[in-house]
């Protein structure tokens, strides 16, 4: 699988909206966010977009992907991909997607309290950044 975008390529928002079933991803990166859910495979792209990742059959505690990951969501990548190569597209699209998600959730009206604190846990931002998102989105 090659990359979807160069690293300088303008990626329309509109289509983003279909990060789950809508054609733009790749199969494996909706299989992922179905195991995963968006933050996680947005971290897991953020941290290793652009480079072949290989899936061991079981993670070990030191392993990257456990790491990054935890380690339950880290075993359930490696139970469904055990012993697999994964070309991963280049760190600015998952960017692109995860701005896309932080867009959606600061809207949807779910969220209590702060939205950009909780954002920010949830993607592993500061308060600052999920807010630079949010209004760079307008």
């Amino acid at each position: 699988m090659a990359h979807w975008r160069s690293p300088g390529a303008v990626i329309d928002n509109r289509k983003v909206s279909a990060f789950k079933g809508g054609g733009i991803l790749p199969n494996v990166l909706q299989e992922m966010t179905d195991l995963l859910g968006p933050a996680l495979t947005c971290k897991l792209g953020q941290s290793m977009g652009g480079a072949r990742v290989y899936i061991p059959k079981k993670i070990q505690a030191n392993d990257p992907l456990a790491l990054l990951l935890g380690g339950q969501d880290a075993e359930r990548l490696c139970a469904y991909y055990a012993g697999t190569v994964l070309d991963l597209p280049s760190k600015y699209f998952f960017r692109t997607v995860r701005n896309h998600h932080i867009h959606q959730d600061y809207h949807s009206g779910t969220l209590t309290g702060s939205r950009a604190d909780h954002l920010a846990l949830k993607y592993g931002l500061s308060r600052r950044q999920v807010l630079n998102v949010i209004r760079q989105k307008k």
